[in-house]
């Protein structure tokens, strides 16, 4: 989901800076139902199918006539300017990068992207007030024990440490006390007398990416899910990048671009090593 939500992104901020009308192929009504918002901008449209026939030949005539025409646009989005608007055809993820308008229109994209009431009631009502630091743990599992040969697949054993060195991190530089809220696709077993652990019972990926974006820090593996969690709620985000390595309080940054930090840190893909790092 959140792949898609970067991918889609760019091309959203194109349209409203240039107030033309983008057109969504393929939409997973699944996802969109978690948008009200977006549904209701003039600027979006989407066209709903899940059926693999439709796609597969829609998708083969839109690249055939864009190919034959010249209409598929590689490189920034800004060249539609140069090149004369009307149709265009825009490969969402090769342009996940292209960052021309969305510093510009970030607000806006948020409101449009914004949570449903419901679930932000259902996180707020679970949090409730707390009088101390909320760190949310994104523990990815699922594919990630393949994943880049599992890399970033890190055991209970490996959270429950990162925990304890941020709780003790916040407690000394802070003066505050830390409880942590697991998010995972998974399971957390790991059980700590020392550390105050919470898991929504009953949730589904839209409320634990609510439920990360409302904490105060985020700390995971790699991802774009707890990205996209900084990005809308402007929630500083540390990556976990080695078993033995602790991530560190003042390095925690929000998300302002796909893999940009605001503290002007960028994660970088090492394609060969199969793994990121931090610049």
């Amino acid at each position: 989901m959140c792949n898609r939500l970067w991918s889609l992104v760019p091309a959203v901020a194109f349209a409203l800076k240039h107030k033309a009308t983008l057109h969504v192929l393929f939409a997973n009504e699944d996802y969109l139902r978690n948008f009200g918002e977006i549904k209701k901008n003039k600027h979006v449209k989407f066209w709903l199918t899940n059926k693999k026939w439709h796609k597969k030949r829609l998708m083969q005539w839109f690249e055939n006539f864009s190919e034959r025409k010249g209409r598929e646009i590689h490189g920034e989005l800004d060249l539609i300017k140069k090149t004369g608007f009307g149709f265009r055809f825009i490969n969402g993820w090769e342009h996940r990068n292209d960052v021309s308008y969305i510093p510009e229109y970030k607000n806006q994209i948020r409101e449009l992207f914004a949570f449903d009431p419901a679930v932000r009631k259902k996180v707020d009502d679970f949090l409730e007030d707390f009088d101390g630091v909320t760190i949310g743990v994104h523990v990815r599992r699922g594919d990630y024990r393949q994943w880049r040969d599992g890399k970033y697949y890190f055991d209970d054993e490996t959270y429950a440490r990162i925990m304890l060195s941020l709780k003790s991190q916040v407690a000394e530089k802070l003066q505050k006390r830390c409880r942590f809220i697991v998010c995972t696709n998974g399971t957390y077993n790991h059980s700590n007398s020392a550390l105050d652990i919470m898991q929504m019972p009953g949730t589904d990926a839209i409320t634990e990416i609510c439920a990360l974006s409302r904490c105060d820090y985020i700390v995971g593996p790699p991802s774009t899910y707890s990205q996209w969690a900084s990005f809308m709620g402007d929630t500083p985000l540390n990556f976990i990048l080695n078993a033995d390595e602790m991530p560190r309080i003042e390095d925690f940054s929000p998300i302002v671009l796909m893999n940009t930090f605001g503290n002007g840190r960028k994660l970088i893909d090492i394609v060969d090593e199969k793994s990121f790092i931090v610049a």
